[in-house]
């Protein structure tokens, strides 16, 4: 049974996925408008956003939750079976408690009453909280899995994760994915010399410098080692361009000198990079493409940046 404001809430739903700018997407920036101006008009409506096929927000009222999948919440799993209404936890305080905002808030009041409904208040209490505390260790674990112990950066099982998403978001956005894997230059005779602990602590610093050069919804991980990969969404217009912008900061801030207990020391880092879709439809292509520039760079004098270049096509 649907009460008045439900009823009222699943006409729009279905006005709004009639409309045109909802079925053929090309500006989330518009759609986003959209679905703000229509919670304006709503107050009863706490969050709305609208997704891809997989489950991931494209876009949404105030921005929340963009760039996150839903596709293991029931709201995304009932509706894209058809129409689904039902209470859900406002999205605002979702994203601000939770530390995975896909989640579901899990305070439960200490209702008061007879002494069975105590007995029950308290039950359900203990139960969510005991739930709430397993759900928090998967939650840890998987964040180990997906994080450089040593730096915080992702790792390798993090970007191969992430390269779909950034897919998806590029193909809506009509954007071009840039890839560039980079390579610190010195980092071996400092290791070699001052130990470790110096190896450690100088990578540590380079990944706070390397978080420093990206923009929003870029993302930088460590390989192993003295390697990272950055994953950057740039137009299609001018695609190496933008990309060689943030290669020639990154080497600029790499080249500072950076102070560790054991002294001052200088490093450099080599970039080489390739553009998807452009210079090859097929991402782990693109990724190899990307190597092949980066030894380029290495043999080309090092501490600068190249680019994949025609010639140099993958058989």
């Amino acid at each position: 049974r649907l009460d008045r404001d439900m009823a009222s809430r699943a006409a729009v739903l279905k006005v709004l996925g009639n409309l045109q700018a909802l079925r053929n997407p090309q500006d989330t920036g518009e759609i986003r408008r959209l679905l703000d101006s229509l919670q304006q008009e709503m107050p009863s409506i706490s969050w709305i956003g609208f997704t891809d096929p997989q489950g991931l927000v494209l876009a949404s009222s105030n921005g929340v939750l963009e760039g996150i999948s839903i596709a293991q919440r029931p709201v995304y799993l009932q509706g894209r079976n058809g129409l689904f209404i039902g209470d859900v936890h406002d999205a605002v305080l979702l994203a601000k408690l939770l530390p995975n905002p896909t989640g579901e808030a899990t305070e439960i009041p200490e209702l008061q009453g007879s002494r069975e409904v105590r007995q029950l208040s308290h039950s359900i209490r203990h139960l969510v909280e005991s739930l709430t505390q397993q759900q928090t260790a998967l939650g840890v674990m998987e964040s180990l899995a997906h994080h450089d112990a040593l730096t915080g950066l992702p790792n390798r099982i993090a970007l191969e994760k992430f390269l779909p998403l950034a897919q998806q978001r590029s193909r809506l956005l009509q954007g071009c994915l840039a890839l560039l894997y980079l390579d610190l230059d010195g980092f071996k005779p400092i290791n070699d010399t001052h130990g470790h602990a110096a190896g450690d602590q100088l990578l540590a610093e380079v990944a706070q410098r390397l978080r420093h050069c990206l923009r929003e919804g870029d993302m930088v991980a460590r390989l192993g080692g003295d390697e990272f990969v950055m994953v950057l969404l740039v137009p299609e217009q001018d695609a190496q361009r933008h990309a060689q912008l943030v290669a020639e900061r990154t080497i600029a801030a790499l080249g500072m000198p950076i102070t560790l207990e054991a002294g001052e020391v200088n490093i450099g880092c080599s970039v080489g990079g390739a553009i998807w879709p452009q210079d090859h439809d097929n991402l782990g292509n693109v990724l190899q493409l990307a190597d092949l520039a980066l030894y380029q760079a290495k043999h080309g004098g090092r501490n600068c940046a190249r680019f994949h270049q025609p010639a140099a096509d993958l058989s």
